[in-house]
Parts: C-alpha cells; sequence; structure tokens
C-alpha cells in the first residue's frame, strides 16, 4: 500500500478508492476543483467545516485524515461490542456482517452478493486443498 503519511496523501487514496475525481469530491462540498487539488498536494489545507464534508462525503473520519488514527472508519459503542463479539466467535453470517460491518474491498463497500461471493470463494479453496491431500 502507498505511504499514506500525510493528509493530501490520505485524501487522494480515499478520493480514488471512492472513484471519484477531483471536480466530482469538489462539487460535493462545494468547493473549487483547485482547492482539492491543493489538498492533495498538502499546499491548503480544509477549514474545519470543509474537513467535516470531506469525511463525510468519503464516508471516513476526520481523525484519519488528520493521521490522527489509521483507521478510516470509526466505531460507534454498539459497533465496537459487535466487532468484539466477533473476535470471541468468529462465525458470522453474510447478512450479519453487511448489517453491522463495513466490508471494504479496494476502497468500496461490498455488497452482500460480493460477501457471498467471497465466503464461496474461499469454501472452494479450501475444498481444493483437501483434494489435494
Amino acid at each position: 500500500m502507498n505511504n499514506l503519511n500525510t493528509f493530501g496523501e490520505r485524501l487522494k487514496n480515499i478520493r480514488k478508492a471512492k472513484d471519484l475525481t477531483q471536480k466530482e469530491l469538489a462539487d460535493a462540498v462545494d468547493i473549487d476543483q483547485s482547492s482539492i487539488s491543493y489538498f492533495e498536494r498538502n499546499k491548503k489545507k480544509p477549514d474545519m467545516d470543509t474537513l467535516k464534508k470531506i469525511a463525510d462525503i468519503l464516508n471516513v473520519s476526520a481523525d484519519y485524515l488528520l493521521l490522527r488514527t489509521n483507521s478510516p472508519v470509526d466505531y460507534s459503542p454498539e459497533q465496537s461490542h459487535l466487532i468484539k463479539k466477533l473476535n470471541a466467535n468468529p462465525f458470522i453470517t453474510p447478512e450479519e456482517l453487511k448489517e453491522n460491518y463495513r466490508f471494504v474491498i479496494e476502497g468500496r463497500e461490498a455488497t452482500t452478493e460480493e460477501i457471498e461471493e467471497a465466503i464461496r470463494y474461499v469454501r472452494i479453496q479450501r475444498m481444493m486443498k483437501e483434494k489435494d491431500k
């Protein structure tokens, strides 16, 4: 993965992962495209309101963009509880996964169908390994 050691690098990485152009993000935030360019090149920093809008639109925590955490998502107390529960009992259905967690692949949230496909893939890989024994 890229070094994401600056606000601009993280912003650019998340924007691209969400398949947004600078112009699309700028329009959504209601600022000029040149501002996004300046942010990504670490030439300027957004004001607090702009930062909040960017974080909301990109569905990441502002703390992640500000390098205060390496986790792009803030979990609610309920979500943290579910994560602990999952760690204690790692069996979960695709529906529970989709409902309670953000399952992200290449910067995009996976659909229930993609989660089920990933599970099928793992099962096939396991069957192939068993077959080879």
